[in-house]
């Protein structure tokens, strides 16, 4: 089958957050499957690499984010054999990378956010049949979780909310792009759950809470990268047509 990519609103982006870049420092997760895991560190002023750096075993890090300092944030997505729940952070004055935060039950920390006082992070919630994407805040100097935004958890018809990329507007508001796996016998759909194209979410930083959601036209599958620019949006989708269980995942019938 032929992929396309389509325009949403004006503009095709995609979205990359690897490296992470501040100021005179850039980062990158390097992947070697003969060497462990490690983060190397240049200096984009001299166009040469400063150091590497070794990062704990067993973990799946997957998203960076540098602040003022020229520190890194790190999100570990997995951990062996289950979701992981840790942010850990490079501080460039000890030359250390040390676990920066426990997640609790917000599982599955990815994209990232920075604000003075806040770091944002993707996270999960879910209870034992239902997940839930959102964001906590992580007050930076607490080293504590000082607000959370789960969406669509009091909706029975939404089994499972994927968060697909978050970023950051300005110090106001990130946006979530989504999608949706519906409950078959809330919705009464029939034999199969069904996919369903998301919308995007707006979240206010200050208030830590919802503040709108954008309705993306359901013939748009695939809704990943995006930015904004000003008073406008811009989002990147794979491909048209409607997603259902059936069509994209048929071996799981």
């Amino acid at each position: 089958m032929k992929t396309r990519s389509y325009l949403l609103l004006l503009i095709l982006l995609t979205v990359s957050y690897f490296p992470a870049f501040a100021g005179e420092y850039a980062y990158v997760l390097r992947f070697n499957p003969e060497e462990p895991e490690c983060i190397v560190q240049f200096n984009t002023d001299k166009d040469e690499i400063v150091r590497t750096i070794e990062i704990p075993a067993k973990k799946a890090f997957n998203n960076m984010i540098v602040d003022e300092n020229g520190g890194c944030y790190i999100s570990d997505y997995y951990y062996f054999s289950d979701y992981g729940r840790d942010i850990y952070y490079y501080d460039t004055r000890e030359n250390q990378i040390k676990r920066f935060m426990d997640t609790g039950s917000a599982f599955g920390p990815h994209y990232m956010a920075l604000t003075k006082d806040y770091l944002i992070v993707q996270a999960e919630g879910r209870d034992e049949t239902r997940g839930h994407g959102g964001v906590i805040f992580i007050d930076r100097k607490k080293k504590e979780i000082v607000g959370q935004v789960f969406l669509k958890e009091d909706e029975p018809y939404f089994r499972i909310v994927n968060v697909l990329n978050m970023f950051q507007g300005d110090d106001k508001y990130v946006f979530l792009t989504t999608d949706y796996l519906i409950d078959q016998d809330v919705a009464k759909i029939g034999t199969f759950e069904c996919f369903d194209n998301g919308d995007i979410y707006v979240i206010d930083i200050n208030k830590k809470e919802l503040f709108k959601t954008i309705e993306i036209p359901r013939d748009y599958r695939f809704i990943f990268g995006g930015c904004n620019m000003g008073d406008k949006i811009y989002i990147a989708a794979a491909t048209k047509g409607l997603r259902t269980y059936e069509t994209d995942w048929p071996s799981n019938r």
